[in-house]
């Protein structure tokens, strides 16, 4: 599964499929040599042709969110073109992440009826959206939520939100300390804020008290794990929505 993340190499266009990679790597200038002449005009002419269908298929997505309003997969592909549009660089500086993590939002919130249904988030929400979402918490600054969504995932991807949280330790945000169930996350941002560098007394004494809840204890029943962990993630979301949305 591709992920759209810093870490990892990728060129999401997924919106547009092949026809994407094909306009954002055609050359602009084709060459006029003899033996290459009518390779270029139809390059361009491809190029052309192809750059009107994404502007066509913009037009298309955005008269979708207008009149789909609730339809939560517009909101979200609405998103993936804000996060990644089509350009020749892979970090485009027409991306918006903001704009984009606001539209991830909608379309959770509507595809979980407000975080009302007691269904699990992640049973709803796709890997790769939750990845591009966390991508999108990432490039606000907002270091703690982006790292929280990689609890969602196997074990082995826990890596990748470990790594998130060493980016800037200074600009951690405790009020999302309490949206982490996974015992690696909390004991790194223990290690963090202990160290000389780092070092927070009052942060230390909030994880080392949430990794003493009764909610985390290992020796809970399966039922009771999963119980809290989509309390918390539901919490996690209005959360997001209420910082992300209030405006």
């Amino acid at each position: 599964m591709r992920h759209a993340c810093d870490y990892r190499v990728s060129f999401d266009l997924t919106p547009y499929g092949d026809l994407a990679f094909l306009e954002a790597f055609a050359p602009d200038t084709p060459s006029t040599t003899s033996q290459t002449r009518t390779t270029g005009a139809t390059v361009l002419f491809v190029k052309t042709y192809q750059e009107d269908l994404v502007g066509l298929h913009s037009r298309a997505l955005e008269s979708l969110v207008c009149r789909c309003g609730r339809e939560p997969r517009w909101h979200c592909a609405k998103a993936d073109v804000l996060l990644n549009p089509l350009s020749k660089r892979r970090f485009s500086s027409t991306c918006d992440p903001s704009a984009a993590l606001k539209r991830y939002l909608v379309a959770a919130s509507l595809a979980t009826n407000y975080f009302a249904d007691m269904v699990s988030v992640v049973d709803i929400i796709d890997q790769s959206s939750l990845v591009r979402l966390s991508q999108c918490l990432l490039k606000v600054g907002a270091h703690v939520a982006a790292a929280i969504l990689y609890q969602c995932f196997m074990p082995e991807e826990f890596k990748y939100g470990l790594r998130i949280l060493q980016l800037a330790p200074e600009s951690h945000d405790e009020a999302f300390f309490q949206y982490f169930w996974e015992l690696p996350f909390l004991e790194l941002l223990v290690d963090l804020h202990s160290s000389p560098k780092y070092l927070n007394d009052r942060y230390v004494m909030l994880l080392t008290n949430l990794i003493q809840s009764p909610e985390l204890n290992s020796s809970n029943p399966s039922s009771v794990v999963k119980d809290a962990e989509h309390r918390i993630l539901r919490c996690y979301f209005r959360d997001l929505c209420r910082i992300y949305l209030s405006n």
